[in-house]
């Protein structure tokens, strides 16, 4: 019933000549597919005619600025203190640096001053069939204020995708697929640090896969290097029909491994692994849409209790609806990422307008939602979108596209003690670039959640637009440092000149994209408690209690649907003393903080409530 009611549904909305309405403009909405070349996916309209450019809406660059900085800071805004970019020493032309999330940075959370990263990098001399693509390794001991290159896995052979994760010891280990042993297809093989520090690897080979080769590998290490199993890794088949997970049990020789078995994702790096601190193992992924049509556009998760040789019955998260009477037709696409807080996994992912048959369209707005097993209600509904074209610009994606939408690729990582989770996404800019193709320049912004997800802070955007870059492929690291007054934010981005892939647009031309690392600053907020998750019929501000107060007061408020919310205090004179919630994405609710009045004098103050364009202003005495 659902495939009958897809293909009609795909009949409606599939022409190549329909105009959708959408933000206050008529935008030319085309269908796209998916092609495969060689190890990569691109997305074509269907008519192989690139989307009609709207005048007045979007800003040309056709000639990009050659400026670059190597090591540079900009200040923060709102709740971010500050964002430190440096370039790792990478750059390549194979600029598609991922299918979906990449995972290429892994902080040390014993030992925070040591960040790593990984990079699939081709020289300015490699031509399209990218004979010259390595894994390149970088290391730094300072908290990524400088970067060293340490070794190319494997040397002189081509690879690509690679996956980095960190043993128990400090050692990395690192993944990626590559055509060896005399085969001639590509197949995951993992290279382990022989000493933390040292840049020397073993080569370890879990064999091919029961339907042949297995790529775009994604592992997680155990808490323990002497354990039984050292590490769990899932990875696909190059065929549209397989992936697979297994997990290696020791180091001698080429490894021991267990046997591939499948599991119901779909393939190409549409999948997650991450582990908890009591050693479950969860992976996330998307549906294998043409295994099981029936499923199109859901997302699943599973878990093992014994660190990735078994996996419990997949449970489905979300149920992508495209035929019922308020169906949205978004479904899980191409991003997904995975960590765990309090030993409970915590998922975000992004959905997209689709047909439920083959068909995506880029040029219409996409969300992010986010599911934990705490969250309230029942799966498959329980998730939440948390980040939408109401929360950050909406630009339809143009021109050559990576399976990029207007809003996509969300990746998460967590404060190292899990009080805080951050995560980083692509948005569409409305600036296009390309001297053939017209593409879409995009931008990469952060938001982040003290309260377990329940709630998160207004996305900002963390990267700088002039000159203007196509800021892609972020990749954050699982576990970050933090100090008494500030969490950090490790990751890494893909900075180009001109926009689009390489491999999916080359008559747009070469240029060397770089890989910058990206430290940003987050002033630690005070926390916003819900005490209630009944849906109040009102905004309404209380007033402090107690009141008069010394030196602490707690201030309640309740909100009626999900809003951009702050709450700042003020003194007589109008000026800001303190921000309690600096532009907040919360949910319908009664919520309340404390205020506490450290280094401020006697007397009046004000707090003052927005809600969307709405404020609500309460008075309270400070008596000391």
């Amino acid at each position: 019933m659902k495939t009958l009611l897809l293909i009609i549904l795909s009949l409606i909305i599939v022409p190549n000549t329909g105009l959708f309405a959408q933000s206050g403009s008529q935008l030319q909405i085309k269908p796209y597919r998916i092609e495969k070349i060689d190890d990569y996916f691109v997305g074509v309209p269907f008519d192989r005619k690139y989307e009609v450019i709207p005048k007045g809406r979007y800003t040309y660059i056709t000639t990009p600025s050659p400026v670059f900085d190597a090591s540079y800071s900009i200040l923060g805004q709102d709740y971010l203190d500050s964002i430190q970019f440096v370039w790792t020493s990478g750059e390549t032309i194979f600029d598609q640096q991922s299918n979906s999330c990449p995972v290429q940075i892994w902080q040390d959370p014993t030992s925070p001053q040591f960040i790593h990263v990984v990079h699939m990098a081709s020289p300015m001399e490699d031509n399209i069939s990218f004979q010259l693509r390595r894994t390149k390794y970088y290391f730094s001991s300072d908290f990524g204020a400088t970067w060293n290159f340490r070794a190319e896995l494997p040397s002189n052979t081509r690879s690509g995708y690679g996956v980095i994760d960190g043993l128990s010891d400090g050692s990395i280990i690192i993944a990626n697929h590559y055509i060896n042993s005399g085969l001639s297809i590509n197949r995951t093989i993992v290279f382990r640090e022989v000493f933390p520090q040292l840049g020397s690897f073993d080569r370890l080979d879990p064999g091919l896969g029961t339907t042949g080769q297995v790529e775009w590998p994604r592992m997680v290490a155990s808490d323990n290097i002497n354990g039984a199993v050292k590490f769990a890794l899932v990875s696909s088949g190059n065929e549209t029909d397989s992936a697979f997970y297994n997990y290696c049990n020791g180091f001698i020789g080429n490894g021991q491994f267990g046997q591939w078995k499948f599991f119901r994702s779909r393939n190409d790096e549409c999948y997650a692994i991450a582990r908890s601190d009591d050693g479950k193992v969860g992976v996330a992924f998307i549906n294998n849409n043409e295994r099981i049509p029936s499923d199109y556009g859901d997302v699943f998760f599973m878990e093992s209790t014994d660190m990735g040789a078994s996996y419990s019955a997949p449970i489905k998260i979300f149920d992508a609806d495209y035929t019922s009477p308020t169906a949205d037709s978004l479904g899980g696409f191409r991003g997904i990422s995975l960590v765990y807080t309090n030993n409970k996994a915590r998922i975000v992912f992004e959905t997209v307008f689709q047909d439920g048959i083959e068909s995506y369209f880029p040029g219409i707005a996409s969300n992010i939602r986010y599911w934990t097993p705490s969250l309230p209600g029942n799966d498959p509904n329980r998730s939440i979108i948390i980040v939408d074209s109401l929360d950050v610009p909406f630009n339809p994606h143009q021109g050559v596209n990576d399976l990029l939408t207007g809003l996509c690729r969300p990746v998460i990582g967590r404060s190292r003690d899990g009080s805080a989770l951050f995560m980083v996404f692509v948005v569409a800019d409305s600036v296009l670039g390309g001297s053939h193709t017209p593409t879409s320049f995009n931008n990469i912004y952060l938001t982040a959640s003290v309260n377990n997800g329940f709630n998160w802070k207004a996305p900002v955007r963390i990267n700088g637009t002039s000159p203007r870059r196509d800021w892609v492929y972020p990749s954050i690291s699982t576990t970050n440092d933090q100090n008494s007054s500030k969490y950090y934010v490790n990751l890494v981005a893909q900075s180009d000149v001109i926009p689009g892939s390489y491999p999916s647009g080359s008559a747009n031309g070469k240029s060397l994209a770089k890989q910058m690392f990206i430290r940003i600053g987050i002033n630690k907020p005070l926390l916003v408690n819900p005490i209630s998750n009944e849906i109040p019929d009102e905004f309404y501000l209380y007033q402090n209690y107690p009141n008069p107060f010394n030196p602490e007061t707690t201030i309640r408020f309740s909100i009626a649907k999900r809003s951009l919310v702050s709450l700042k205090v003020y003194d007589v004179k109008g000026v800001e003393v303190r921000s309690l919630i600096g532009n907040s994405i919360l949910n319908a609710g009664t919520y309340e903080t404390n205020f506490l009045s450290n280094r401020l004098s006697s007397g009046i103050y004000y707090y003052t409530l927005r809600v969307g364009v709405i404020s609500y202003t309460k008075k309270m005495v400070l008596v000391k």
